[in-house]
This record gives structure tokens, C-alpha cells and sequence, in this order.
């Protein structure tokens, strides 16, 4: 994993949670809020936002913080997700766009975005035996 894509992760993470709080201009999420996830279809209509914003802005942030999470064993606290391998040619914008596309063939929007994606991902991005 590169620097910099950790750095734009936490960058990302700044300007979405800390930075609206802490300068008391607004709350974009309450604390009760912030224990709740997304369903698929209210990070589906996140994701439509942010892209309509030229992938800019806290929707996009958000987009693409629930469409391609890191796949490490600190931000994964249930080990039963399946594993994906992002490859190196691939950027994150471009996995973003793919997962945002099978999430919208999804039939049932009202689950768990954190439980779709890493299923998505595994199928898209398979980790080599």
C-alpha cells in the first residue's frame, strides 16, 4: 500500500469527520450516526452526489471510503469478509466505479453496504492462491 493512498485516506477522514466539527460550522453526522452504516441504497445515493460533483465534496469522500475500504486487519474487525487484492494498475477511482456498478444491480438496497462490498470485491479483485 502507498503512502500517498494512505494519506488521501486520512486526508479524506479529516475533511469528512474532524474538520466540520471541530471548526463548529456544522455536524455532518451526530455521534449516534456515526456507529450506524450505510445501507447500499443511502451509499448509492451518496456515491450519485459525489459523482455529480466531479468526485469532489464529503459525498465522495464517503463514496469512496464504503466502495473501496482498506483491506487491512486493523479496519476489519470481522475476519469472515472475504479477502480482495486491488491490483497496482488499478486505481482507486476506477475499482470505486466498478463496485458502484454492481451495486446498483443489487435487488435488495436496504442492507449493509459494509457486508456487500468486500464480496464485491473479492469477485472483482480475487487474491492469487
Amino acid at each position: 500500500m502507498s503512502s500517498s493512498w494512505l494519506n488521501k485516506r486520512i486526508y479524506l477522514i479529516y475533511l469528512t469527520f474532524l474538520l466540520p466539527s471541530s471548526a463548529g460550522v456544522w455536524n455532518l453526522i451526530s455521534a449516534d450516526d456515526a456507529l450506524e452504516e450505510p445501507s447500499v441504497g443511502a451509499l448509492l445515493a451518496a456515491c450519485e452526489r459525489g459523482l455529480a460533483q466531479g468526485n469532489t465534496g464529503v459525498d465522495a469522500a464517503l463514496c469512496e471510503w464504503y466502495t473501496v475500504p482498506c483491506d487491512c486487519k486493523l479496519t476489519r474487525a470481522d475476519t469472515d469478509l472475504q479477502s480482495w487484492c486491488l491490483p497496482e494498475t488499478e486505481s482507486i477511482d476506477s475499482a470505486m466505479l466498478a463496485v458502484i456498478g454492481k451495486l446498483r444491480q443489487l435487488p435488495d438496497t436496504d442492507r449493509s453496504a459494509r457486508q456487500i462490498v468486500p464480496d464485491i470485491l473479492a469477485r472483482l479483485y480475487p487474491c492469487s492462491p
